[in-house]
């Protein structure tokens, strides 16, 4: 199936505040990601945590592709994390057009530091972003669900 999405134009912005090594994404940062370097996709179908994820990621839905995305190509360090300022974005399509998607951006700094500083995302079908936060994001689902790949700096993939 051939993906559409209809965001352009990618801009890596930092913006750091008063030396707090901190990174704030911006709608800009996020847009053109479809022309980022692919982690997985795209995948397609009910996946196997269906039940467990509930509705996030349009996880119940086997009419639903998802594809990740990374800025830059980030990889984690020798620490096994990612650097701050890495971007994973989901894109989620249906019949090839856009119909949605979920973010996460590692912020860094003192923020949401029981999710080790990503901040999460849910875009729109534009891809503008309609809810953006930490622990309270989806009333914690985020930070829970994450959790389970705490060893991998809360990445289940790459």
């Amino acid at each position: 199936m051939k993906t559409t999405h209809v965001l352009f134009g990618a801009a890596l912005s930092l913006a750091v505040g008063c030396g707090s090594g901190e990174f704030v994404a911006q709608e800009s940062d996020l847009a053109g990601f479809a022309g980022w370097p692919k982690v997985t996709g795209p995948i397609s179908g009910v996946g196997p945590n269906a039940s467990a994820i509930g509705p996030a990621h349009d996880s119940g839905d086997a009419t639903i592709s998802r594809t990740i995305y990374i800025n830059n190509n980030a990889s984690r360090g020798a620490d096994g994390q990612f650097p701050v300022g890495t971007i994973l974005v989901k894109g989620h399509t249906k019949a090839g057009a856009m119909i949605g998607g979920t973010a996460m951006a590692k912020r860094g700094g003192s923020f949401n530091p029981s999710a080790k500083g990503w901040e999460w995302f849910i875009l729109t079908a534009s891809g503008s972003v309609m809810t953006r936060g930490g622990a309270e994001v989806m009333d914690g689902a985020c930070n829970g669900c994450h959790n389970a790949a705490a060893s991998k700096d809360l990445v289940f993939t790459r």
